[in-house]
C-alpha cells in the first residue's frame, strides 16, 4: 500500500547474502569506527566504563574500530579485569568469547554449551529434556544468561525459545 521500508542487515566478510542479487539491494562497506567513536562504545558498557583509561585504550587499540569486537572486549575485560598480566586484552574475538564463557557460573556455562549443541534456536522444553536441572534452576540460569547478553528470548508461544546473541558465540560455546 505504498509503505516505504528500509531494512538494514549485516553479515560477515566472505559470506554472500542471497538478497544482494536484487536490484533494490545496496551493499555498503562500513569503515571502522574512529578511536573516539570506539571509546564511546567501550564506555557504553557499564562494567568497562569503570576501567582505568589505559585498559579502555587497550580495548580500542585491539578492536581496531570493529564495533562487535569492541563491545565483546569491553564486556570481557570489564567483567574480570586484566585476564593475563602483560596482555591486558585477548587478541581474537574467539578468545574474548571463550573468556566470557569460562567466567560464567558452572551451571550457566553448561546450559550455554548444551544450548549451543541444540542449535541457533533453543526450545526450552528440549533444553530441559537434555539437562539434569529442575525447571526453576533452568529458568534461573537462562535469566542470568540473558543478563550477561549471551542468550535472548525469541518466542513464548507455542513454547518458550531462546537464541544466541551472536552466531559466533554459539560457535565458540559449541567448541
Amino acid at each position: 500500500t505504498g509503505t516505504a521500508l528500509l531494512l538494514v542487515m549485516t553479515y560477515r566478510p566472505g559470506y554472500r547474502p542471497p538478497w544482494l542479487v536484487y536490484s533494490a539491494a545496496t551493499q555498503l562497506a562500513l569503515t571502522p569506527l574512529t578511536p573516539r567513536e570506539s571509546l564511546a562504545v567501550v564506555q557504553a558498557v557499564p562494567q568497562a566504563a569503570q576501567l582505568p583509561a589505559h585498559l579502555q585504550q587497550a580495548i580500542v587499540t585491539t578492536a581496531a574500530g570493529n564495533p562487535f569486537f569492541l563491545e565483546e572486549l569491553a564486556w570481557a575485560v570489564g567483567d574480570g579485569g586484566t585476564p593475563v598480566v602483560g596482555q591486558p586484552v585477548p587478541d581474537t574475538i574467539q578468545a574474548v568469547l571463550a573468556m566470557r564463557i569460562d567466567r560464567l557460573l558452572p551451571v550457566d556455562k553448561h546450559v550455554l554449551q548444551t544450548a549451543a549443541v541444540i542449535g541457533k534456536e533453543v526450545p526450552v522444553p528440549l533444553l530441559q529434556a537434555v539437562m539434569a536441572l529442575s525447571e526453576a534452576a533452568l529458568h534461573t540460569s537462562l535469566g542470568r544468561l540473558q543478563v550477561r547478553e549471551c542468550l535472548y528470548e525469541t518466542r513464548l508461544i507455542p513454547t518458550r525459545a531462546y537464541t544466541f546473541k551472536h552466531a559466533l558465540l554459539q560457535e565458540v560455546a559449541y567448541q
